[in-house]
């Protein structure tokens, strides 16, 4: 893939529900500079999908996107034929085989947007996951590729879409309940009304240099804060 840097301030280049290692993900670690050009190599291994392509620099992802600059892309793996005339019930998910379990809290406070929080520079940022706003020095998870953990996301004061890079899982409880039949299969976002529960396998690497992300996609709330970046390895 060529991605050449045309506009006028630094962008990243993120391929969301793309299967890639970190180094190949385009999050905010891997900024282009104007007139800079970014060349990855993307080996694409996985079923058929419709995704997308955004930026993803920190503080700035809400206003590139609103400018423009996204697109889709759809991934054939040659078996797409259509709708087939018998739905397949998802395979059974296991929970036994996690090897951790790990729990996120979602707080977005009394400062919702970064909006809100420019006309009241003095009001701390009440965003963030775990109670911390982002740090692109701080590693926040180690995972092992190959393996398999719960994870339990907590919104607090708000609905939030979780999101995770670089992994893909099945939806294990949504407030209690087992998910309705349109989510029950793979995916890498979430709405989380109340407490989600989730079974995340994790099969592509990623170093400390270029970790994955976790985060809210309210453009505004990652933004602001409401996000973490883990290792695989």
């Amino acid at each position: 893939m060529i991605v050449h840097n045309a506009v006028h301030f630094p962008t990243t280049v993120h391929w969301h529900g793309l299967l890639v290692p970190g180094h190949s993900d385009g999050g905010p670690q891997q900024g282009i500079n104007p007139g800079e050009t970014w060349r990855p190599v993307l080996a694409v291994d996985q079923p058929a999908a419709t995704l997308w392509y955004h930026p993803h620099p920190h503080h700035d992802t809400a206003r590139q996107i609103y400018l423009g600059l996204a697109g889709l892309v759809i991934v054939d793996d040659g078996d797409d034929h259509g709708l087939p005339s018998v739905l397949v019930d998802p395979m059974a998910m296991d929970p036994s085989v996690a090897v951790q379990r790990r729990q996120f809290v979602l707080n977005n406070g009394i400062c919702e947007q970064r909006t809100r929080m420019s006309q009241h520079p003095d009001m701390p940022a009440l965003i963030g996951i775990n109670g911390k706003v982002h740090d692109p020095k701080r590693i926040d998870v180690e995972t092992r590729l190959g393996t398999t953990e719960i994870w339990e996301i907590l919104s607090v004061g708000m609905p939030h879409p979780f999101h995770i890079h670089g992994a893909m899982f099945r939806i294990l409880s949504l407030d209690g309940k087992p998910p309705p039949e349109h989510l029950a299969g793979l995916k890498d976002v979430v709405l989380v009304e109340d407490k989600a529960e989730l079974l995340v396998s994790f099969t592509r690497p990623a170093t400390r240099e270029h970790p994955f992300m976790y985060h809210c996609h309210i453009l505004e709330h990652e933004d602001a804060g409401m996000m973490g970046q883990y290792t695989c390895a």
